[in-house]
């Protein structure tokens, strides 16, 4: 149960803005606004330390990055950003994120990050077209 939980953090902190996902699962909004951008950073980089095998080393640069993310998100919720800006700036920093995610990994990490975000693009897919029939 834990590791689907973090699961779902993941998800929200690299495909959905926070707007996204209450608009799609109200549950996982509040799960995600009910956590500080440090926990988000620390779950994003569990889950993709044990996904891509990375070293103390490249585990320590990425929770540095997860963490900077998620405290521009944290500003924007913060300062009371709209959904659609919400959606917009929070698009905006996972390509970002995931150029420095990427800058960081081996080719064959770079390789497992494409296809863990490919599936979880696609699960969340799945809930979407679910969810609207």
């Amino acid at each position: 149960m834990k590791t689907n939980s973090v699961h779902c953090m993941v998800f929200c902190g690299l495909l959905l803005s926070a707007a996204a996902a209450h608009a799609q699962n109200p549950g996982l909004a509040d799960q995600f606004y009910a956590t500080t951008p440090l926990q988000r950073a620390e779950a994003q980089t569990e889950v993709l330390a044990d996904v891509l095998e990375l070293n103390p080393e490249q585990t320590g640069e990425l929770v540095e990055i997860n963490l900077k993310y998620s405290k521009k998100i944290q500003r924007l919720i913060n300062q009371g950003a709209s959904d659609a800006i919400l959606y917009h700036e929070i698009q905006k920093y996972s390509q970002a994120k995931d150029e420095e995610i990427v800058d960081l990994l081996t080719n064959e990490q770079a390789e497992r990050y494409a296809e863990y975000k490919a599936k979880l693009r696609r699960i969340i897919e799945d809930v979407i077209q679910r969810r609207n029939r």
